[in-house]
């Protein structure tokens, strides 16, 4: 679970600039950053997790 937990964390945390306030963050991401963020509530298995897909 912690190497799922450090995983998501990590996609996320490539992801933080787009949620400054003078950045406009799409649906896309919005959406790719919460199923990051649902993960580990569905997920104990990492070699199970499907990660989602980064928006273009």
């Amino acid at each position: 679970m912690e190497m799922i937990r450090n995983h998501r964390n990590n996609l996320l945390a490539e992801t933080d600039w787009m949620a400054l306030p003078d950045v406009t963050m799409s649906d896309a991401w919005k959406t790719y950053r919460q199923e990051l963020r649902d993960i580990p509530a569905s997920n104990t298995v990492y070699a199970d997790v499907t990660w989602p897909p980064k928006p273009e």
